[in-house]
């Protein structure tokens, strides 16, 4: 579900993940964000689903960050992609992704890495974030 534009998960017995991307260091935030800018692509057709948990777990493979499920749909959120509206009031979002895309095409971990020039490129775009 959203509350004030954010995500909160319900994972039962009265529990809430509510962590959110800013509850993490500067600098792992960017990592993320430019993980999902540079190996996720959007896929409006909505012919091929993904779901927040399962790409969280690539996301940590390949860049060693752990998020909660809360905080990869922030992640998603910042960064710009929407999920299915009939997934909104479940524990894992669906998102409409391309079925070709980078982070979903390979199975090694490190075979998607994060450079400093893509850090510093991902803060060049997006000046909020440099520390």
């Amino acid at each position: 579900m959203l509350k004030n534009g954010k995500p909160l998960t319900y994972c039962g017995q009265g529990h809430y993940d509510s962590e959110l991307m800013d509850s993490l260091p500067k600098r792992e935030q960017v990592i993320v964000l430019c993980w999902i800018d540079k190996y996720l692509c959007c896929d409006r057709s909505y012919s091929d689903y993904y779901i927040s948990y399962g790409l969280k777990h690539i996301l940590e493979r390949d860049t060693g960050i752990y998020l909660t499920n809360n905080q990869f749909k922030d992640a998603m959120l910042i960064s710009g992609y929407e999920h299915t509206k009939e997934s909104e009031d479940k524990i894992n979002w669906e998102y409409p992704l391309y079925k070709r895309s980078a982070a979903l095409l390979s199975k090694r971990d490190g075979d998607r890495p994060i450079t400093e020039e893509d850090i510093e490129h991902y803060i060049f775009k997006h000046p909020e974030y440099r520390e």
